[in-house]
This record gives structure tokens, C-alpha cells and sequence, in this order.
């Protein structure tokens, strides 16, 4: 058999129709469609073994130039070959044409709608069954292929991995990118500094928050995910950079010094979650893209109204402006921002059709409850992470289709393929996890502070003024940034109860302890 025959795309089979009235045809069944499935054969040529498409009559003569004398009539031929053949399921065709109509929703070989449609090919002749859903052999044939294709890619990646190992001058680079001289300055002196480790040293739940034990192999794997994808630490993702910290009740109870509180220390299903979205392709290493789309499934899951702020991103300025004036509009003061979200949306046609818009949608499918009431006030000090939420920002990506075909592979494949390139690259090891986590959170504690004070003086310039109205303000400015900072607080205590919500009970200024 001439082999270009199984190997022919439809449109050649189209372009050839000129050239085939011109030749005497014997009389034989054939199917008329918008898509051929393949090039017919010729009178009296064998079928292939493998394919069942095309079958001739058990009784084919010979091929000669001349058609049969006595051949029965196309419709008769066509209804015996029905009856004689018993549908088989190939999952090894020669061609990936077989999947064309299942793309466009068609039964295969059903042809009825067009004229001289004398023939029937059995849908189970196409593809692989799974159950009750059929895997197209197109399909079937790519997926089997990548399979074998899998030892020399992990072959690659990790010779990519062992070519951008971290030692020698590289570690002490990177290591020295979390030991940050102190800036000293009228706002940091280093009476300050020293104080500051004092109260460090001393504080019990610091110790605990550095101190990951048997969790700390997870913490491994996260930090070496986000140094190689976005080029920070874990800590810089929930952080108060972003508003964004670790939810603790999930975690079991604990005792330190008298105190009973929630494990403070990063559950190992939060790490695990958060380092399937760390490799995304949609954040593409942005990681004030990746903390924004934390932040709003955090808001669906609260049913927060409380008014978003949320960071202005290059790539996002116009929907997010757009976000952002319409939250400052009192026609949806008190709104929950889904809601505001779909106001948005109206005005602008394509803001759901893509980019973080798109996301926000499906992130407000798997998480908005509206039944939830809604958190009502002016602003949002933090919004406190769970474990769920980042499951639920994963299933809203892995959602992410376009013309009915998805647009990644799922996420937990992804991350995956990325463990395979760095099973020895990266930082930090087993034995310094605790220096790199103590020297990422004291930076960020230093830094709350620094500003913190920054704060009191300018906020104090104004109650020396007598000023009511700047007063009341500055009262509700601390409460608001002493529910956010975990402490010390000792010299920053001004008479702000009066600004405080009632429900929100403030503890004693122990450092490390959070306010909820």
C-alpha cells in the first residue's frame, strides 16, 4: 500500500478532487464531508491492519484499471459492509486526523447532514476510551510521545541544575543578600539597635517562629522555589510589605512562658500550596502579582468590604486604576469588591477576558461566599492567610481555559517538573535555615519599626498643634498600625483606645505575639 495515503492531511484530499474526476472511478461508497477523514483508497487495495477506517468488503477483486462487472450498488455495498464489520478501537492510527471533529463537538463519522452520505464509521473506531470519555488518538499520540521523551528532559534539567549549583563566591553573594547592614539614621539610631536584639534575644516567641524542626525540609524546598523563581525569600511573599500574614489558626495550640497561643511558625500544607503558586507561569516571577491575587482570594473567602489596597502593577494599570476609582466612589462605599469587581467589568468589556481580571473571576467562583457578612470599616490592616486560600487561587488557575482548551498545565504538574531542576540548586541547606529565617524576619521587624517611628514623630508634630481633627487622626493612625505590627510597642503607647474598634482587644506588647 503507497503509504501517502495514510498520511494525507484533509486539505490535500480536497485539493486533489479535480484531479480524481478526470480518472474512470469504479462505483464505490464514499463520504461527502466539509473535513475528509483521510484520502479513500483505490478498487481493490488492501486495507491496513491497524486502522479500521475505510474497510473494503471481504469479496474486494484485484485492483485492475477496470471496475468489476457485476458490482452491487454503493448504497447496497455500504449497508453490507455496516452489517459484516464489527466497531474496534484503535489507539494507534497512522494519523492525528482523527480527533479533528471531536474538537469542533461532532461525532466522528457522522455525516448525515450532508448529501451522499452513504457511510457510517463507529465513533469507538477513533480513540481510547477511558470510562465513558473517549481520548482522542491526536491527543493520545502527543501525550504517549512526551512520555518518552521524559528521561532526556530530566537528563537536561538537571545538568542545567548542576551547572548553576551555588558555591564559592555565588553562596557568599546570595548569603550575603539577607545580612543587610543596619541603616542608621535619626529615625534608627543605635541605641535602637540594641534594644531591638534585646528584645529579640529575650522574646520566646521569636524563638519559636525561627525554630521550623521537623517542618523545616518543607521551608527548604519553598525558599529554594522562590530564590530561583522570584528572587526573594518566602517571607517577602506573606509579608507586611503586601499586608499579608500567615493565618495560625490552623496550627494546634502551644505554651510559651504561660501563654497559650497558636503555633506562629508556617503550617507544612501552607508551604506545600504556596510553593505550587510560587512556580506558576501566570505570575511569570512577578511577586507583587502573585501577592495581589493572595490578597483578593483572602477578600472573596472573608467577604471583606473594607476598602482594597491594593498595589497599582505596570501590567495592570488600567484595569486596576479603573478598580480603584470606582472602590473610592461612594455609589459602592461598603460593597464587597466582587461586587464592585462585576461594576467594573460593565464599564469595561474586555477586563474579564484576560489577565488578573480573568483570575479574579475564577478566584471569585471557588471562594466568594456572599453569605458571609460582610467585614465592614475604612481600611484593612492584614489579611491573614490560610492554607485554603492559596488551594483555592490554585484551582482558579488551573481553571484558566481559553476557546475551551486550557491555558497551563495544571499547576501541581508544573511544580513538579520544577522540583526536578532544582534538587540540588539553590538556598538555603539543612544547617543554616535558621540563621536565613532569623535574618529575613529581623530585617522586616527592623524595618516596620524604622518606619513605625518615622511615624510617632510626624503624627506627634501635629497633637503639638492642638488640632482636633489631626489629633483624632493620629489616634486612629497608630491603633490602625499597632494592629498590624506584632510589637514591641512599650514607647510608641499613646491614649488611642478611643479610636479602636471595641470587639479588638489589645494584649500586652510581648514581641512576636499578633493581634486578631
Amino acid at each position: 500500500m503507497d503509504p501517502s495515503y495514510t498520511s494525507t492531511s484533509p486539505k490535500n484530499s480536497r485539493g486533489s478532487e479535480n484531479e480524481q474526476q478526470s480518472e474512470p472511478k469504479p462505483s464505490q461508497p464514499t463520504i461527502t464531508s466539509a473535513r475528509p477523514r483521510g484520502r479513500p483508497r483505490k478498487y481493490g487495495q488492501q486495507p491496513v491492519q491497524s486502522s479500521s477506517r475505510g474497510r473494503q468488503p471481504n469479496n474486494c477483486q484485484p485492483s485492475s484499471s477496470k471496475a468489476p462487472p457485476h458490482e452491487p450498488s454503493p448504497a447496497h455495498q455500504a449497508k453490507r459492509q455496516r452489517v459484516s464489520e464489527k466497531p474496534a478501537t484503535d489507539a494507534g492510527s497512522d494519523s492525528d486526523d482523527s480527533d479533528d471533529d471531536e474538537e469542533i463537538g461532532q461525532s466522528p463519522g457522522d455525516f448525515s447532514h450532508h448529501s451522499g452520505a452513504t457511510s457510517q464509521i463507529h465513533p469507538e473506531d477513533d480513540g481510547v476510551r477511558k470510562g465513558d470519555m473517549k481520548i482522542p488518538n491526536g491527543l493520545q499520540k502527543v501525550m504517549s510521545r512526551d512520555a518518552d521523551n521524559l528521561p532526556n528532559l530530566i537528563a537536561k534539567t538537571r545538568k542545567w541544575s548542576r551547572e548553576n549549583e551555588l558555591h564559592g563566591k555565588r553562596l557568599d553573594a546570595f548569603m550575603k543578600r539577607f545580612v543587610v547592614p543596619v541603616q542608621y539614621d535619626a529615625d534608627w539610631t543605635t541605641a535602637d539597635e540594641v534594644e531591638f536584639d534585646d528584645n529579640w534575644g529575650e522574646d520566646p516567641v521569636a524563638a519559636v517562629r525561627v525554630n521550623y524542626g521537623g517542618t523545616g525540609k518543607h521551608l527548604i524546598r519553598l525558599w529554594k522555589f522562590t530564590y530561583r523563581f522570584l528572587n526573594c525569600s518566602p517571607f517577602e511573599i506573606v509579608s507586611p510589605e503586601f499586608l499579608l500574614e500567615f493565618d495560625t489558626t490552623e496550627n494546634g495550640l502551644m505554651d510559651i512562658d504561660g501563654i497559650h497561643m497558636k503555633m506562629p511558625r508556617w503550617s507544612a500544607e501552607f508551604m506545600k500550596r504556596l510553593r505550587t503558586l510560587v512556580v506558576h507561569p501566570f505570575f511569570d516571577g512577578d511577586i507583587a502579582m502573585l501577592a495581589t491575587a493572595i490578597q483578593y482570594t483572602v477578600i472573596c473567602r472573608t467577604n471583606d468590604a473594607r476598602r482594597w489596597r491594593v498595589r497599582i502593577l505596570p501590567q495592570e494599570q488600567g484595569f486596576l486604576h479603573m478598580l480603584c476609582e470606582a472602590m473610592d466612589n461612594p455609589v459602592h462605599k461598603n460593597q464587597p469588591v466582587p461586587e464592585v469587581h462585576k461594576a467594573v467589568k460593565q464599564i469595561q468589556a474586555q477586563g474579564s477576558k484576560r489577565g488578573l481580571s480573568k483570575v479574579m473571576d475564577l478566584i471569585e467562583k471557588v471562594a466568594w461566599n456572599s453569605d458571609v457578612p460582610p467585614k465592614m470599616g475604612a481600611l484593612t490592616p492584614c489579611y491573614f492567610v490560610r492554607s485554603e486560600d492559596l488551594g483555592n487561587l490554585t484551582t482558579a488557575l488551573d481553571s484558566l481555559i481559553t476557546f475551551g482548551v486550557p491555558m497551563y498545565m495544571p499547576a501541581e504538574t508544573i511544580e513538579k517538573w520544577a522540583a526536578v531542576s532544582l534538587v540540588q540548586y539553590g538556598f538555603p541547606s539543612g544547617p543554616n535555615i535558621d540563621w536565613a529565617v532569623t535574618a529575613v524576619l529581623k530585617d522586616q521587624q527592623r524595618k516596620l519599626l524604622r518606619d513605625a517611628e518615622r511615624r510617632q514623630k510626624s503624627l506627634t508634630a501635629n497633637l503639638e498643634a492642638n488640632d482636633e481633627r489631626h489629633e483624632f487622626q493620629a489616634h486612629e493612625a497608630i491603633a490602625l498600625m499597632q494592629l498590624r505590627l506584632p510589637g514591641p510597642w512599650d514607647h510608641l503607647l499613646f491614649p488611642f483606645h478611643e479610636a479602636l474598634d471595641p470587639q479588638i482587644r489589645w494584649q500586652p506588647p510581648i514581641f512576636g505575639l499578633h493581634r486578631q
